[in-house]
């Protein structure tokens, strides 16, 4: 039984592995999410843990970029370094222009990927076309809602749909 779980594993990594994925944009890839630290003292650690040791003290306000989640914690990188802080003291920054906003319709809100990999539609629906996909922390403007979908405009001006599950609005 063992050997046909891993038989298995190994067939299913083999398919995954070769499975690949295209963004819409080079520039949706290019484009990360920036948090600031919103408390006087952050404790940047070597391990998701409190009890790891602490690498740097980050102060409040300081700009760090999320690479991963593990749960409450979130590996960072800060100051060409990489480790793990509470992802309960940061907050995200927006990384859309002032310009951007000022042109923003009044019913248009900013909103963030949250699933690691999310299908951008041509519609509000599964059996709509796939025309994309955006990753986790993209940024994207909701233009409206149905049905459990947000119509979103991306960075580069596509205009798609994608589940409402995994956009969180800001």
């Amino acid at each position: 039984m063992k050997n046909k779980k891993l038989k298995f594993l190994l067939s299913a990594g083999a398919v995954t592995s070769s499975i690949s994925f295209t963004n819409i944009s080079e520039s949706i890839e290019e484009e990360s999410t920036k948090y600031a630290v919103t408390t006087t003292n952050l404790n940047f650690r070597k391990v998701p843990s409190s009890k790891g040791k602490v690498i740097y003290t980050i102060k409040k306000d300081t700009k760090v970029e999320i690479i991963s989640y593990y749960g409450k914690w979130v590996k960072i990188k800060y100051n060409n370094t990489t480790g793990y802080s509470s992802k309960d003291y940061l907050k995200v920054l927006s990384n859309i222009s002032s310009n951007k906003l000022d042109n923003m319709e009044e019913n248009e809100r900013v909103g963030f990927v949250t699933g690691l990999m999310l299908n951008v539609r041509s519609g509000p629906g599964t059996t709509y076309q796939k025309i994309g996909i955006i990753n986790r922390n993209t940024q994207v403007i909701v233009l409206g809602s149905q049905d459990g979908w947000n119509k979103i405009k991306l960075s580069d001006g596509t205009i798609g749909w994608s589940s409402a599950d995994y956009i969180e609005i800001k």
